[in-house]
């Protein structure tokens, strides 16, 4: 994803050899062509943030877990990923447990200024109205849709729940559903009066008391 504000290219996830799935989160400077990791557990990120003395993957706070093929956009100060195909342990015969490739539902938002991820809860609103659990899916970001601040569309993708059938899927199975959400944050509580500026295109107005003309009662 381009940053335009940094003149950065932001880099999440994906899936190395072995097969592994990562958690890396690496910024490209374009200005210096240069890569630099921000936050992840893989070998390379930790040898990265070592040879720069930050901080060691599990210091910066909660973040989304290893995964790929997540969809990911960005609306106004945040990136935002949903779904994707993550690690999920099943039980087998004896007590003992396997991994197996699984889909997410889950919707993370990275702060682009802070490198902060927040977990987006989705059902709050509507606890039974949500996508469900998929990787390569798309995401897209609208305009002027039924009133919404920052429409967002989730288009797709397939579905990864069959490998824990039997006899399990070979391959994900193909989803054709659409679902749209508004991607503006909610008001932490009715009294809620603060505003999210995205840095960008944002005017605030504010009507000043003709008192505050005089330099001397300000």
């Amino acid at each position: 994803m381009y940053n335009p504000d940094s003149y950065q290219m932001l880099l999440s996830f994906g899936l190395a050899s072995g097969p592994k799935l990562l958690d890396d989160h690496w910024i490209l400077d374009l200005t210096t062509s240069t890569w630099l990791c921000s936050s992840g557990s893989s070998n390379e990120c930790q040898k990265d943030q070592r040879l720069r003395g930050v901080l060691s993957a599990g210091e910066k706070g909660v973040g989304p877990s290893p995964r790929a093929f997540a969809a990911g956009i960005r609306v106004g100060l945040y990136k935002i990923i949903f779904g994707g195909l993550i690690d999920t342990e099943i039980p087998c015969s004896g007590g003992l447990k396997r991994s197996i490739p699984a889909g997410s539902d889950e919707m993370w938002a990275m702060n682009v200024a802070s490198q902060i991820w927040y977990k987006v809860n989705q059902r709050v609103l509507a606890p039974l109205k949500t996508p469900a659990k998929r990787a390569f899916t798309q995401l897209a970001a609208l305009k002027n849709l039924g009133g919404w601040d920052n429409p967002l569309m989730i288009m797709g993708g397939g579905s990864v729940e069959c490998t824990q059938e039997d006899p399990p899927c070979v391959v994900p199975q193909p989803m054709n559903d659409i679902w749209f959400t508004d991607a503006t944050p909610a008001p932490t509580s009715s009294t809620d009066k603060m505003l999210t500026l995205d840095g960008i295109d944002d005017v605030v107005a504010i009507n000043l008391p003709s008192w505050t003309a005089s330099v001397s009662m300000m």
